[in-house]
């Protein structure tokens, strides 16, 4: 269940203001599952899963009424829904039936490789979000959902392999999917809500269809004694096939790595230098809205100390040399703030100091 609201004041106006933004939800889900595991030999294993979920969801208080301000006259939640998503989203209830499917297969190759692959159906119904979100102020301008979204169906085939040599270890994975149905966050009008003279966004929920792929190249490489490079790399892309755009809030290519030493004995400690990175991001959907995202490196230095008593101790600077960035999904501003202006995206922390304490007993 999920039921809750919001109260807000208007600090230039004085006008309070109620959002009931999840207006007494319901979701009752049911469901079987079965997995079936085949060893045809020592080095081949086959994995076979299905189930199949039933989701029944309503929303109780659609017939509440919503007070804005003279962008919108006051309405119930339900003529919203039907404003904003057409006459079939003018509903409070959605009944869901799903259907998902997997096979993966693990082929030892040799003593040191792992060879894998799957096949998989995968199903989702809406979140309660996606579905029933009253219409409510939320990042990026206003928000509602949409009763009448059709579930998510996800056709995806993985790949990968592992290597393990002496103490390093070596990972490769990739994947391809196809997405029918695939639940699209995006803006579907401009309008001013509030009556400021400003024109608000409000955002909704669409169903699309989709593809998306991407990979991880990830190593744990041991150099010498008590010394290790641990490093990934991933990647992800993603495009709307409906409308022939970019899809929105994918991260770009990045990865991190350090150096690290370990030392064992009377005396347990450990030393880490290491960096994290992202490539530029311009593979965006400007009607998302989102924007670009500069490419960024950031460093940092760790230690550790554990004692026989059970304590441990850790001491770190986080951003080494101060860097000035942001990552691609971090929010916008929605009200100027110091230095920010509406829309700016809200910056990483600078240089950080942090020491914690841990025991275990």
């Amino acid at each position: 269940d999920r039921d809750a609201t919001r109260t807000r004041k208007m600090l230039a106006t004085g006008m309070t203001f109620k959002d009931h933004i999840w207006p007494e939800v319901t979701r009752d889900v049911y469901g079987l599952f079965g997995e079936l595991n085949l060893e045809s030999s020592e080095a081949l294993t086959v994995r076979v899963g299905g189930r199949v979920d039933f989701a029944e969801s309503e929303a109780g208080a659609t017939g509440d009424k919503m007070f804005f301000g003279p962008g919108i006259p006051p309405a119930t939640i339900l003529d919203l829904y039907g404003r904003y998503n057409g006459p079939d989203g003018r509903r409070s209830d959605a009944d869901d039936t799903l259907f998902s499917g997997n096979i993966l297969a693990e082929w030892q190759a040799a003593e040191p490789l792992l060879v894998y692959g799957g096949l998989g159906r995968i199903s989702r119904y809406p979140a309660v979000t996606e579905q029933f979100f009253a219409f409510a102020p939320a990042p990026g301008g206003y928000l509602i959902g949409n009763p009448a979204l059709d579930s998510e169906d996800k056709l995806e085939a993985t790949a990968g392999a592992v290597y393990t040599h002496a103490r390093s270890r070596f990972e490769l994975s990739g994947f391809v999917a196809q997405v029918d149905d695939y639940i699209y966050q995006t803006a579907i009008d401009r309008v001013d809500v509030n009556g400021d003279g400003t024109l608000d966004t409000v955002r909704g929920f669409r169903n699309i269809d989709a593809e998306l792929f991407g990979g991880e190249v990830a190593m744990d490489l041991t150099l010498a004694e008590g010394w290790t490079l641990p490093a990934s790399l991933s990647y992800v892309a993603g495009r709307n096939t409906t409308d022939g755009r970019d899809l929105p809030e994918i991260p770009p290519l990045g990865g991190e790595a350090a150096i690290r030493y370990d030392a064992s004995g009377d005396l347990s400690w450990w030393a880490e230098a290491g960096l994290q990175f992202a490539a530029t991001q311009d593979r965006i959907d400007e009607t998302f809205p989102e924007d670009e995202t500069a490419a960024y490196q950031v460093f940092h230095l760790r230690a550790g100390l554990a004692l026989a008593c059970g304590l441990e101790l850790e001491a770190g600077v986080e951003n080494l040399f101060d860097e000035d960035y942001n990552q691609h999904l971090t929010r916008e501003v929605v009200l100027p703030a110091g230095d920010l202006a509406a829309g700016d995206e809200v910056p990483a922390p600078g240089r950080s100091f942090y020491v914690t304490a841990k025991v275990g007993f």
